[in-house]
């Protein structure tokens, strides 16, 4: 995963695309989801994500990223209480963030330092991300890669307040 940045001098409105493609492999797939840019403009110090699921094959990752002019201290992420039938995964804080970051979390506990324990087992919940004096946005991508037919990725920009 990475995280860009799109500016220009002309002070002219820009509208941004992301578009993410896993193509087919090992006879599963295509994936691909699409979501929307950001102003930066309009990052908070809260985000809510209302959906992250570790559950039934299905898996969440989801990108913080400081789109403030300075560096954050102190992001922290809350975990509701688990809908589903594991344990529940512990909140996350996160150190600080240099201005223009990104940190990824994954629920699959394969790819990054910040990813989930083992022993949270089914997840279906939400989150709550705060900063410190940050101005921060947020994506949630979901997706099942057991299924061989169909496209089950998804992806939604955080709800800011």
């Amino acid at each position: 995963m990475g995280a860009g940045t799109v500016t220009n001098s002309e002070d002219i409105n820009l509208v941004a695309v992301v578009n993410q493609v896993k193509p087919y492999a090992s006879g599963k797939g295509p994936y691909a989801t699409t979501y929307e840019g950001f102003d930066p403009g309009d990052g908070t110090s809260k985000i809510a994500i209302p959906l992250l699921l570790h559950s039934n094959d299905f898996w969440s990752g989801y990108q913080i990223q400081n789109v403030g002019g300075s560096s954050c201290s102190s992001i922290t992420v809350e975990y509701t209480a688990n809908e589903g039938s594991g344990n529940e995964p512990i909140d996350e804080t996160i150190g600080s963030l240099a201005a223009g970051a990104p940190v990824t979390i994954l629920t699959d506990v394969t790819a990054s330092d910040n990813d989930w324990d083992d022993d949270v087992g089914d997840y279906i919940g939400a989150a709550l991300i705060t900063g410190s004096n940050c101005s921060l946005e947020a994506i949630v991508n979901i997706i099942n890669t057991t299924v061989s037919n169909g496209d089950t990725f998804m992806t939604y920009t955080g709800y800011n307040y």
